[in-house]
This record gives C-alpha cells, sequence and structure tokens, in this order.
C-alpha cells in the first residue's frame, strides 16, 4: 500500500478541490452521487452522533454528511494518505478527527474501542482484497452501536465497459511480468450485488438494500478519458519505471481508440459506468 499512499498524497491538494476544468466537473459528479445517495437512504441520524468515513479522503463524503444532519457531533475519518487528512481538516474543522491507517487491514480495527451510528465508504469496498471482503464488513458491524448503519458506494464489475477485466491486464502483462500482473489485478476487487448481500448477511445485518447502476457520461476528448482510467482505476500504482510511463499511456490511447466500449457520438466519446449503491442496517 506505500504506492497507494504516495499516490493520494500527490493528488490530496486537488482531489476533489482543484480549480482544473476537467478534474473539477469529475469531482462535481462524484460529490453529487454521494449527495443523492445520502438524500435517499433511511439512515436515522441521532442528536450528537459519531461517524467513521473509511478512506475518507479530502472529506467530500463527511462535508455532504454534515449538511445534511448538522446536529453530528464528529466524523472520524480513516485515510492512508495523511496530506488527503490534512485537506480535509482544513474544510471540515474540529469536528472532523482523522486517522491514517489501512481499513483493509485487521490490525486496524482490532484498536478501535469506539462504536458508531454510522459508517460511510464510498468509493472505498473496491479496495478491499477478496480474501477479507467479508471479514471487513463483520468489523464495521462489530463498531456499531444498534440500530447502525453503514452506506455506500462501490465500483461494479463493468465499470468503464468492464476494461479492467481485459485490457489492463493486456497493457500490463506488456511491461510486467505475469506473476507480478497478477498481484496487482488482486488489489481491485470490484463486487456484482449479489456477493455484497451475501457479504453483509452473513456479517449480521439485518435489512441491506443493494441497487446497480448503469449510465453513460460524455467526454470530450480521448485525453480526458485516459485521465479517467490512469486514475480512477489507479493503473499508474503499478510500479512501473517512470521513463516508461509515456509509453503506457500510448498505448492505453491506442487501446481505447479501438475499443468499441468507447463509440464517438455528436463528436463526443460515451464512457460507460457501472456502480453499486449499497446500505445496510444493524438491528
Amino acid at each position: 500500500m506505500n504506492i497507494l499512499r504516495k499516490c493520494y498524497d500527490s493528488a490530496a491538494s486537488f482531489y476533489g478541490r482543484g480549480n482544473d476544468l476537467f478534474w473539477k466537473k469529475r469531482f462535481d459528479w462524484l460529490r453529487k452521487t454521494i449527495k443523492n445517495t445520502l438524500e435517499i437512504t433511511e439512515i436515522p441520524v441521532e442528536p450528537n452522533a459519531s461517524i467513521l468515513d473509511l478512506g475518507c479522503g479530502t472529506g467530500i463524503a463527511s462535508e455532504e454528511f454534515f449538511k445534511l444532519y448538522p446536529q453530528t457531533e464528529e466524523i472520524v475519518g480513516i485515510d492512508l494518505s495523511p496530506k488527503m487528512g490534512e485537506e480535509a481538516k482544513k474544510i471540515l474543522g474540529d469536528k472532523f478527527i482523522f486517522y491514517e491507517g489501512d481499513y483493509t487491514k485487521d490490525s486496524l480495527w482490532q484498536t478501535m474501542s469506539k462504536k458508531f451510528q454510522g459508517v460511510l465508504a464510498f468509493y472505498t469496498f473496491h479496495w478491499i482484497p477478496l480474501n477479507n471482503y467479508s471479514a471487513i464488513i463483520q468489523h464495521i458491524h462489530k463498531i456499531l452501536k444498534d440500530r447502525g448503519w453503514v452506506i455506500g458506494i462501490a465500483m461494479g464489475q463493468k465499470e468503464l465497459g468492464g476494461i479492467f477485466d481485459d485490457m489492463i491486464a493486456e497493457l500490463l502483462q506488456i511491461y510486467l511480468p505475469p506473476k507480478q500482473v497478477s498481484k496487482i489485478l488482486s488489489q481491485w476487487n470490484p463486487r456484482d450485488v449479489s456477493e455484497i448481500e451475501e457479504a453483509f448477511k452473513k456479517s449480521g445485518f439485518s435489512y441491506s438494500r443493494i441497487t446497480s447502476l448503469r449510465y453513460s457520461i460524455s467526454v470530450q476528448r480521448y485525453k480526458d478519458l485516459i485521465s479517467i482510467i490512469l486514475y480512477q482505476y489507479n493503473f499508474w500504482l503499478a510500479g512501473l519505471d517512470p521513463t516508461l510511463f509515456p509509453l503506457v499511456h500510448e498505448k492505453l490511447m491506442q487501446f481505447v481508440k479501438n475499443d468499441a466500449r468507447f463509440l464517438e457520438k455528436d463528436g463526443k466519446i460515451q464512457v460507460p459506468h457501472h456502480l453499486i449503491v449499497f446500505e445496510a442496517h444493524k438491528v
């Protein structure tokens, strides 16, 4: 995870809050999905509630939660990147408490003694390794109070048309040994609805609602699409020699331009998205 930490440290200054037009539009869209999800869910928020934000980043989800539920006493954010946490503190102030840590590791959960009314998990569940996916959900159940809840968004199997199943794997194998490719790909675990439902059920949650959403957005240039792929999939976390990156970028551009999943229509490139919105309650 050291490479991942460095990645997000380097992005902290613009992650969700920068002035670059392309990334501003991108994060405006992400913020909107978080806001809409919070508004349609059935979560009780008591006065003086304490909430846990997993993979909090620069605090976008926490910020939207505070807007809807100002009675919240505090939100505890956990993230690999200390610089992300610093950016969140600048915006959210003293009601936001940050801890640097890796929520995909059992060791972090074993140090927690505090109980929370709710857990925010927006765009984070796909980082949980396959072999301890259910265990992490059990940890979440354990640190929740009675009538507690977890809510979030995970990237689905067909995010960006499902390119991670083939295009990224093929591209990585050009530059890296097969065993290293398998290790990299194993860090990314998109889920389908049935898998998430089963994991929540086995972990003791009494009620869950999981929805699969598929739709497309448009971008102006293939360059913008490549930026989404490289950042959203953290493809450049492969540990490649920096001198190889321009070659990887060029090869990925060739793949995308020849891929029927990214069709040009009315002068714009259509980018398919697949998100899984989930809500589960401990009753």
